[in-house]
């Protein structure tokens, strides 16, 4: 046995797992075992369960499990190297530098690592020191103008570069190379390479990058007052042996050290969106660093909150952000994440927003944050032209091919019933389509040329329009009731009905008809009926066929929320309502 696993042995020893997991969680002896809240999830039951034998944990909630050191590696969210030296520093033991197998090589990039992190902490600190003194004057009112707090600016250590060279004197007064300096990326010589060795940042207020271990990794630039129109508005630091943008996040360092573990985060394109949330009460915000979003990045989001809990993904209004969005939520899907979409209108990025419409705006949008596959829906729908035959049935074939990675039909039917909805396809061939795409196959969907959907749903509307317009003698439609005729096809008759109610007869449906196609149907279905005792009939069946289609729908969905409702209070209500419903049916059955 080597010095490393002997080493390892030890701590395991020491660091006991009921030791450990009392530092997260207050333990409870039940019979022969300990027990406790789970430290890695919420829960009021205790189900946590300690291995004094074994010296491991498994919780029955959660169904996670493990030694002392994986314990913190998730408490701490960090990896097995960096639990070991959390651990070994807490019961006051040595880690070998190398075991056996570790080379020379490894050895001189974990010095070299090491150097350039206490680099980097000391240009922040200059950075910091800049910003707070009277050269960031400009800086500081340019923060203060935007809202931005002086305890805000010292929470995420936010600095400025006062010119090209003070940065190089004071790291070079505290001992570092030029050639450490370049390393870092926070330095380089001018003249390609020949001249003097300078700031790229100078001018810029700074913004650190700080990684989930606490180290500051790289930094954000961006001009304050740019007069020199030559001056790049932004510059974010190159990478470097430390820095790989693609796998970091701005403010996952925050949002670990939020404890207990949040169950959601909210995931943003800027810095500056990032601390406008922060300020605003919203800490669990994060930022992809100037960069499309990776699968590395979807990693770490996945690992700083709850198992089973929800990102919310809100990137900029605009065309570019809303693009990114696209590409992101099937990379954060593939993590195994629940994703919800914010969409912010008017092309507004987060900041913007706050500003404008103030916080409990923001939280009530974020809240109001749609399924991915819902959002997916309507970025499709945006492409064709649901007023035509052609346009529903493109934007049917693009909305199936956008959900068939759901895993199965039970949990695709809200979205299947959204597309039937918009499209006015029946759910039968929907689904059938659906089948197609999970298998594989090319996905087409045609609606027959010059003909509309005339289920016996949208007959039913057809009528009771009918007698809006005053085609059942001596007949009053409630006000309440007529709301139900407004769908996608009778919009336009409902609102001119709501416009005249008290005017209109058939006689204005029959001046209608040559331009609107839906009045001639209205007054086809209406005329097919004759006979005052006949057409009341009817009024009543279809009234009766539409409120009972409005409660199914209701049912649906409740029925599709008690799926995914954990809260157990709130189930209890959905399903109080849905007892409600299905007596609301049977009545109307009747």
């Amino acid at each position: 046995m080597d010095d490393y696993a002997q080493f390892i042995e030890e701590l395991k020893r020491r660091a006991t797992i009921a030791d450990v997991a009392s530092r997260y969680t207050q333990l409870v002896r039940k019979g022969v075992r300990t027990m406790a809240c789970c430290p890695l999830h919420v829960e009021k039951t205790p189900s946590f369960c300690i291995y004094e034998e074994s010296n491991t944990y498994y919780c029955f909630g959660c169904h996670r499990a493990g030694d002392s050191i994986k314990l913190v590696e998730e408490m701490e969210r960090t990896d097995f190297k960096g639990a070991v030296e959390i651990l070994a520093h807490r019961y006051c033991l040595e880690v070998p530098k190398f075991n056996q197998a570790a080379s020379a090589s490894i050895a001189a990039l974990k010095k070299k690592k090491d150097r350039l992190y206490e680099l980097m902490k000391d240009a922040a600190r200059h950075y910091h020191a800049n910003l707070m003194s009277p050269k960031g004057q400009k800086a500081r009112e340019y923060l203060l103008n935007r809202g931005i707090s002086e305890s805000t600016i010292k929470k995420f250590g936010l600095g400025y570069a006062v010119d090209s060279s003070s940065l190089v004197k004071f790291l070079k007064s505290k001992g570092y190379t030029e050639e450490e300096m370049a390393d870092a990326r926070v330095a380089f010589k001018s003249g390609k390479g020949r001249g003097e060795l300078y700031d790229p940042q100078f001018e810029r207020f700074i913004t650190p990058i700080i990684d989930k271990m606490g180290h500051v990794i790289a930094f954000g630039g961006r001009v304050v007052l740019n007069v020199d129109h030559t001056i790049k508005k932004y510059y974010n630091s190159m990478e470097s042996v430390i820095y790989h943008k693609t796998n970091e996040l701005f403010a996952a360092n925050i949002v670990k050290g939020i404890n207990p573990r949040p169950s959601n985060v909210v995931l943003v394109e800027g810095y500056m969106d990032v601390i406008s949330l922060y300020q605003a009460g919203i800490t669990n915000a994060v930022a992809s660093c100037g960069t499309a979003l990776t699968s590395e990045q979807a990693k770490l989001i996945k690992s700083l909150i709850q198992p089973n809990n929800k990102v919310y993904f809100m990137y900029d209004g605009d065309d570019a952000g809303q693009d990114g969005m696209i590409r992101g939520v099937d990379i954060l899907k593939r993590e195994g994440l629940d994703v919800y979409v914010v969409v912010l209108e008017n092309g507004m990025d987060p900041d913007e927003y706050i500003k404008k419409n103030g916080v409990d705006a923001m939280k009530k949008k974020i809240q109001s944050a749609v399924p991915m596959y819902e959002y997916k829906i309507q970025n499709v729908a945006k492409k064709y032209n649901l007023k035509s035959i052609e346009g529903r049935g493109q934007f049917a074939t693009g909305a199936i091919d956008a959900i068939k990675d759901i895993s199965s039909r039970i949990q695709a039917e809200p979205f299947i019933i959204k597309i039937e909805t918009m499209s006015g396809i029946n759910s039968q061939t929907l689904y059938e389509q659906f089948d197609k795409a999970q298998q594989g196959m090319q996905v087409k969907i045609e609606l027959p040329q010059n003909t509309k959907p005339t289920d016996a749903y949208t007959k039913a509307l057809r009528f009771i329009l009918y007698a809006c317009f005053g085609g059942v003698d001596g007949l009053h439609v409630d006000d309440e009731f007529i709301d139900c005729c407004r769908t996608e096809e009778t919009k336009e008759l409902y609102d001119i009905f709501r416009l005249r109610q008290n005017e209109l007869t058939t006689a204005d449906l029959m001046s209608l008809k040559e331009e609107n196609e839906e009045a001639n149907m209205v007054l086809s279905i209406g005329e097919s009926v004759q006979g005052i005792e006949a057409k009341r009939k009817m009024f009543a069946d279809c009234r009766r066929r539409v409120l009972k289609e409005g409660l199914e729908l209701k049912r649906k969905e409740i029925s599709n929320a008690l799926d995914i409702e954990k809260d157990e209070q709130v189930k209890t209500a959905l399903l109080t309502q849905m007892s409600q419903l299905m007596k609301a049916i049977k009545d109307v059955s009747k």
